[in-house]
């Protein structure tokens, strides 16, 4: 009763049970195990072969424990993986869809809602064969300092420049 109450609890689940019972019947071996027991033994038993049942139940549940965080860090770096391939499948479609818009003003509203898609924030300069657009995540309009440093990184050629994606 006892290691079926252990057994049933998740705090007190991983708790180790050995039964030593004086009682060897093929039925009260089956009713420890279906309990929950990690073995059992029979009376008597001598201390070499406890001492090498409890060695080997405690590596049992040392590799146990250690699967369990390597399952935790697969897990965890799946999701990373996942999270990251979304994330790069959003930019693969927006320079694939790039193509198809007929504005600077339309590439530029699609490259800020990309951005903040990703929780990002940006301020972006859009240069057509007629005019320079400025453009800010979060409606935000870009100021006259934000400006000169975006144009002074382009002239400085800091950036890659996206030639011909819209065709003005």
């Amino acid at each position: 009763e006892v290691c079926d109450v252990l057994k049933r609890d998740a705090k007190t689940a991983d708790i180790p049970v050995i039964f030593l019972s004086g009682r060897s019947n093929v039925r009260e071996r089956i009713l420890g195990f279906e309990v929950g027991a990690d073995d059992y033994l029979t009376k008597p038993c001598s201390q070499e072969v406890l001492t090498a049942k409890l060695q080997k139940i405690i590596e049992m549940y040392r590799q146990r424990n250690l699967l369990r965080e390597q399952v935790k860090s697969v897990e965890q770096t799946a999701l990373e993986a996942m999270a990251t391939s979304f994330e790069l499948g959003k930019a693969v479609r927006f320079v694939e869809k790039s193509q198809s818009y007929s504005t600077v003003e339309r590439l530029g509203a699609a490259l800020i809602e990309i951005v903040e898609s990703l929780d990002l924030s940006a301020c972006i300069r859009l240069n057509s064969r007629f005019s320079t657009f400025y453009m800010a995540t979060g409606g935000n309009s870009v100021k006259p300092l934000e400006q000169d440093l975006i144009t002074m990184l382009h002239t400085d050629k800091r950036f890659v420049d996206f030639v011909g994606l819209v065709n003005c």
